[in-house]
């Protein structure tokens, strides 16, 4: 896994394609980085649920308003 191109755990993300994760959420925080089981490509877990998303598919978010 390359480790210089994922952003930091606690960082918070949407998808590129602005769908919402499996949280339900459109924003969801970086717990930590897996390797897709199938297609063999780094991945952020998230704090919010179990899912996994390709790093490639997300983009940081700023300025989030609680």
């Amino acid at each position: 896994m390359e480790n210089n191109k994922l952003l930091p755990i606690g960082s918070q993300v949407r998808k590129k394609s602005n769908k919402p994760f499996k949280s339900g959420e459109k924003i969801n925080t970086i717990k930590g980085y897996c390797v897709h089981p199938k297609l063999l490509i780094n991945c952020y877990t998230f704090e919010e649920d179990n899912s996994y998303v390709e790093v490639r598919r997300c983009i940081k978010v700023q300025n989030v308003q609680s």
